[in-house]
């Protein structure tokens, strides 16, 4: 009979071999994406129920469907700039000249309150121009899709 191990054992060899770390990371990445599922689902249920406006009130509601969703998108853009700026420092090539730039445009003005600074603004107007387009709507109208 294989006697087990004692439980002060058993945790100090979790914290030394990272496995408890590992697995509590795991558990909190499953929540989020659950989390994550369930908002998309609703978000996608509002863009679905557009269908059933008029033309000239789709636009309107995209919009502003998508602009409720400014700090999840901004916080898209910046795990984007951190991952490549992490994947590509040090190097010697267009990098190093692309890395500031998303890192300009990703940048957050914090007075009169958060808002794009210029270019991230025109970053994300185009974005949600193509976005827009994508789905067969009219062009949108300038606005800083921060200021909700």
């Amino acid at each position: 009979m294989v006697r087990p191990e004692p439980l002060h054992a058993h945790l100090a060899k979790t914290v030394s071999e990272g496995t408890g770390q590992k697995s509590l990371q795991k558990l909190l990445e499953r929540i989020e994406e659950w989390k994550f599922g369930k908002e998309m689902a609703l978000v996608l249920n509002r863009f679905n129920a557009t269908r059933r406006l008029a033309t000239a009130d789709q636009k309107p509601m995209v919009r502003k469907i998508v602009e409720e969703q400014a700090s999840r998108i901004y916080r898209l853009m910046r795990h984007v700039a951190d991952g490549f700026e992490a994947a590509k420092s040090g190097g010697t090539g267009p990098e190093q000249i692309i890395i500031p730039i998303l890192k300009g445009m990703i940048t957050v003005n914090a007075h009169p309150g958060p808002t794009f600074n210029r270019d991230g603004e025109e970053t994300m107007l185009g974005s949600l121009e193509a976005f827009t387009d994508d789905i067969g709507l009219t062009s949108c109208s300038p606005a800083n899709p921060m200021s909700t």
